[in-house]
């Protein structure tokens, strides 16, 4: 069921909200950009809280802050079908991904969470990170245009050391930096699951380039995406030179490389 922008407002989630709360037929529902704000997004969440058929919740650019987030991780410890929530281009920030974050390490159904655009920094990452250690469901994780920086990434990378079912991460426009992505590198060495590792626009260089290089040449899965990056790399040539390298898509684009990884 779609109901994207259609200017619904608080009033429309509150009426929503109460024809969910009985429902036993509805899969999916798109609430996407109607200014709903936390006041319809704690309705919508007391509704998650009864209703046992929604799988799908899509709250992209509804205005959705630390409030809502509380409500919505309310939700989380007592639903028991939603497999998608998107909550891309909201307020969520630190405190309010914090709170998601203790629902993560409980919920086991939630399959996929998109907190895109969030105003989230390294402590919001670092607790989702955390979240992911006891978190044995969540397949796809989207932090892109986040702020979460090096000390997030690092986070990030010692719970990939662990964790054995994310399958997508998504950092692209993050600020990950070298070191970021260096130390997911690693991680990704011995990580059994994550199968695409999205981290465009992240002004990386030689040094990340060449740890994500390594990483590829011991994944059999790896499925990296850095469109956003130029790269002549000798190290990444001689893993695609390899027939049983499993690299399937490296896009090139606009940061800069060292003449010795370019030669």
């Amino acid at each position: 069921l779609d109901f994207s922008r259609e200017r619904l407002g608080k009033e429309g989630a509150l009426a929503i909200a109460s024809a969910l709360e009985g429902n036993t037929v509805l899969l999916e529902l798109s609430l996407e950009s109607n200014h709903i704000g936390d006041e319809g997004v704690v309705a919508i969440s007391s509704a998650l809280q009864k209703n046992e058929t929604l799988q799908k919740l899509n709250l992209k650019l509804n205005e959705i802050g630390k409030e809502g987030a509380r409500a919505l991780s309310d939700a989380l410890r007592h639903n028991s079908t939603l497999q998608e929530l998107k909550l891309e281009f909201n307020d969520i920030g630190n405190e309010g991904a914090a709170i998601l974050a203790v629902a993560l390490e409980t919920n086991t159904t939630l399959q996929r969470l998109d907190l895109s655009s969030n105003d989230i920094g390294c402590k919001g990452a670092v607790a989702l990170a955390s979240s992911m250690e006891a978190n044995s469901t969540l397949r796809e994780l989207h932090l892109r245009l986040n702020e979460i920086g090096e000390e997030g990434a690092l986070a990030i990378a010692w719970t990939l050391e662990t964790n054995v079912t994310l399958e997508v991460l998504d950092l692209t426009y993050s600020n990950i930096g070298n070191k970021g992505v260096a130390a997911i590198a690693v991680a990704l060495e011995t990580n059994v699951a994550l199968e695409d590792f999205d981290f465009k626009y992240n002004d990386i260089g030689d040094e990340g380039m060449t740890a994500i290089a390594s990483a590829i040449e011991m994944s059999e899965d790896l499925d990296v995406e850095n469109e956003g990056i130029e790269i002549s790399y000798s190290d990444i040539a001689s893993s695609i030179e390899r027939p049983d390298t499993p690299l399937e898509r490296i896009d090139e684009g606009s940061n800069s490389m060292g003449d010795e990884a370019a030669s």
